[in-house]
């Protein structure tokens, strides 16, 4: 006599998971296009490989990245043995752990390679092709000294190189709920790096960006939009209105940083002559001259002009915020009384060991919406930021003598609110903008922003709607609900998504809290998610 099914058997639910076991095994393709410039990517730092422009490998290592930053609640011992079963792990004979993620790129267009900058003859400063960003590609300039150039600037790969990008898995657990969720986990991380992220070096001021195609579904490809940012504890300001294409996108996104640092009546004053930049509206100039003891004095028409600190100047150093290190270099002239500080560099000191460097966290590129390319800038989590030591030392040709100095945490930037407001306030660019430089960088990144409402890239319907048998979703790191159905997906973060729960019987929430396969009839408006409802 043959068994019979359990009556209390999903046989919809089976058929989804069949389907869903039979799609990760499949490769997942997707055409990639770069929309700016890459900058390196080969075997040799800083240099583009003609027959391998981009790896499997580096993609790989970026998701790696996404994935986890978009999972950084987790405690630590739970994170390490997640992203060691995804994405593999080095170890002896029992412990080496193989990535389950695949990937596999195919179908390159010829790689367009040009030089950023030329040296004109006997000149000693580069000069820039149209299409490249001196700010930010400041290490690819290349090197020349009283008109011989030492060091050619480098060649990138231009926008509009073409490629196939493949995904599937591998070794998956038995368990369907932890296939779908691990799988889940990926797609996010390809989003992330899809929409802010890149290939090559310097992906963090906006190089490598790509476009992506979705061939398997033949569909839009779902960027990740503001409220998926702001649901995921990050900050995406963007300034409008929307560019005729990435690359413009791109520059203007760059800019605003070159601008807000060092951009003349923002960042700096108006220079006195051409080609010589103003005095630095920042403090580190001066804390650097209080630091070291020694401060230019110059012979003007009138007389001595002075640049020494003020008796009351603190040591401060607000644009350590925007990564590390950075490099200080004064300007002295020959008929000087005095000079100022020689070369000198800021190092970051974290847990007491010295650093070389420290990752911005912003992310500055075009973003994709429906309208077209928009200048974004993303500002990913900085929570420890201000509980790191700087250290300040010579730098190059510096021989400052009572150097290095460390100025402890706390000290280069007030932790509290009261004292960053204050001192924010004699700060002329981040005056009225807010108490530390990524908020104040921020706010005047979305000034003077003209037009509508910037949309996502994938329209959608402004009225409410109700989704039957929806597929629902808890993000165990944020508290937040995801809803899905035929393609869409709508979200709730905390509060609301608390609520939502709530309402919800108790087996309901257990379901849904443990990642088991559920499904609801939900009610949404956009992408926001504002109800759930059992079925009965």
């Amino acid at each position: 006599m043959a068994k019979l099914a359990p009556s209390t058997l999903d046989s919809e639910m089976l058929q989804e998971r069949l389907d869903a076991n039979l799609k990760m095994e499949q490769w997942q393709s997707y055409r990639c296009r770069l929309v700016t410039p890459m900058y390196g990517g080969g075997v040799k730092a800083g240099e583009v490989d003609v027959d391998m422009p981009i790896r499997a490998t580096e993609i790989r290592g970026q998701l790696r990245f996404w994935w986890r930053l978009l999972n950084r609640n987790l405690d630590s011992k739970t994170m390490f043995q997640q992203e060691r079963e995804i994405w593999g792990g080095l170890g002896d004979e029992q412990s080496l752990a193989a990535s389950m993620v695949v990937i596999k790129l195919s179908e390159f267009s010829n790689p367009n390679l040009a030089a950023c900058a030329t040296y004109p003859p006997g000149k000693s400063f580069p000069k820039w092709a149209d299409w490249a960003n001196a700010y930010a590609l400041f290490p690819a300039q290349g090197k020349a000294a009283k008109g011989v150039v030492e060091q050619e600037p480098a060649k990138l790969a231009r926008e509009g190189l073409s490629f196939e990008l493949h995904i599937r898995y591998r070794n998956l657990p038995k368990d369907a709920a932890k296939q779908e969720q691990i799988c889940q986990s990926v797609s996010e991380a390809f989003r992330w790096w899809a929409t802010f992220g890149g290939m090559g070096a310097r992906t963090r001021r906006g190089l490598g960006a790509v476009e992506i195609e979705n061939l398997s579904e033949k569909q839009l490809f779902k960027y990740v939009t503001a409220a998926e940012v702001a649901c995921a504890g990050m900050q995406l300001a963007i300034r409008k209105p929307a560019r005729k294409n990435a690359l413009e996108a791109w520059q203007q996104a760059v800019n605003a940083m070159r601008d807000f640092r060092q951009g003349e009546e923002v960042g700096r004053n108006k220079g006195q002559q051409a080609n010589r930049p103003g005095r630095s509206r920042w403090p580190e100039p001066a804390s650097i001259r209080k630091a070291v003891g020694v401060h230019r004095i110059k012979m003007g028409e009138k007389g001595e002009i002075s640049f020494s600190p003020t008796p009351d100047t603190e040591i401060a150093f607000p644009r350590a915020a925007f990564g590390l290190p950075i490099i200080f270099h004064f300007q002295n002239e020959k008929t000087d009384k005095k000079s100022d500080p020689g070369d000198t560099q800021l190092t970051p000191v974290i847990d007491g060991k010295d650093k070389e460097r420290m990752a911005s966290p912003l992310i500055l590129r075009p973003y994709r919406t429906v309208d077209g390319w928009y200048p974004a800038a993303l500002k990913l989590p900085e929570e420890n930021l201000l509980r790191m030591d700087l250290k300040l030392e010579n730098s190059g040709k510096g021989r400052n003598s009572n150097l290095p100095k460390i100025t402890t945490a706390g000290k280069w930037w007030p932790q509290d609110n009261s004292s960053k407001a204050s001192k924010a306030a004699m700060i002329h660019p981040m005056k009225d903008r807010g108490n530390d430089a990524l908020s104040a960088f921020l706010k005047y990144f979305e000034e003077n922003s003209t037009g509508s409402a910037v949309q996502s890239a994938v329209v959608v319907e402004k009225t409410e709607q109700t989704w039957e048998k929806a597929q629902v979703k808890f993000n165990r790191s944020n508290g937040a609900l995801t809803v899905e159905k035929d393609g869409k997906s709508a979200t709730a973060i905390k509060p609301a998504s608390d609520v939502i729960l709530n309402d919800l019987s108790p087996n309901a929430q257990q379901k849904i809290k443990t990642g088991q396969f559920f499904r609801a009839t939900a009610t949404i408006k956009g992408s926001e998610l504002l109800k759930l409802e059992e079925a009965k």
